[in-house]
């Protein structure tokens, strides 16, 4: 099966090499790394290196992560499994072949992994569809007072509701699982699969994108499987910021309710401020 990373850039000079290093060795066919950077090209970071393997593209334009998928899909017409992978995201052999593995079956469509911090703390790696409830609780910082282990517990009971037990479970190491939804900081997706639903809806520019892709896959009739005995190492929203992160991420939100939810439900995330 031949495989191609993507990996979309956006003024992500910190950690795009030691990405693209570990990409280099990962077993991939080949590495396109879409730039979306106004200011510091990802060829400048490269600096003429690894270009038997890594290959720069851009069309100068900043439209977002799901649309510089796209165009770097496009760019790769013939790999047959497509493996993306935030700049800020190490992955190694093993995470690529279980990756590549799982797309291998005809019944699954996206596969994900799991993913830590820097530090060795899960993450979310994957869940239900977003509930409003859930949203708003992260929205006000709630979740934030709580230590992140013990919010892992916590949630992987169900106790909270609102898929919170499918977000537990996508940070504790396990056997594989089915999920609506994987993180695309780092996924696999069959190239056929992926052309099937048009690729990433362009409407999203930063989050939920990665939901809406994994929700069209499962109307399709696929699964969405995330692998929880292999780990990525995961750095985490590092081109964004965290004032840039909550603008993106209502927005996101919002678009994902527009395709996905009831007009009530829209209108009241907007009325919170969930959304925008």
């Amino acid at each position: 099966m031949r495989t191609a990373a993507i990996v979309v850039a956006y003024r992500s000079e910190s950690t795009l090499r030691a990405c693209l290093d570990a990409l280099a060795s990962s077993g991939v066919d080949e590495v396109v790394v879409w730039d979306n950077s106004p200011d510091l090209p990802a060829g400048d970071v490269l600096d003429g290196t690894m270009t038997d393997v890594v290959r720069v593209a851009t069309d100068g334009t900043n439209r977002g992560f799901g649309a510089g998928v796209n165009r770097a899909a496009a760019l790769v017409p013939d790999a047959d499994a497509v493996v993306l992978v935030n700049p800020d995201c190490i992955v190694d052999r093993e995470a690529v072949r279980a990756l590549v593995d799982g797309v291998r079956d005809p019944r699954t469509g996206v596969v994900g992994v799991r993913a830590v911090s820097p530090s060795g703390e899960p993450l979310v790696s994957g869940g239900a569809r977003p509930s409003l409830v859930k949203e708003t609780l992260a929205s006000l910082g709630l979740d934030r007072l709580v230590p992140r282990r013990l919010r892992q517990r916590i949630l992987a009971t169900g106790v909270v509701g609102g898929g919170s037990r499918e977000l537990g479970l996508s940070m504790q190491a396990g056997p594989p699982i089915e999920l609506d939804w994987v993180s695309g900081c780092c996924l696999a997706v069959r190239r056929e699969v992926f052309d099937a639903v048009g690729g990433f809806d362009e409407d999203y520019f930063l989050y939920f994108e990665d939901v809406d892709l994994c929700l069209r896959v499962r109307d399709l009739g696929f699964r969405v499987m995330l692998l929880r005995d292999v780990e990525v190492l995961h750095f985490e929203s590092t081109s964004t910021g965290p004032a840039g992160k909550s603008t993106h991420y209502r927005r996101g939100y919002g678009t994902y309710l527009d395709r996905h939810a009831s007009r009530l439900a829209a209108s009241a995330a907007r009325l919170v401020g969930v959304a925008r």
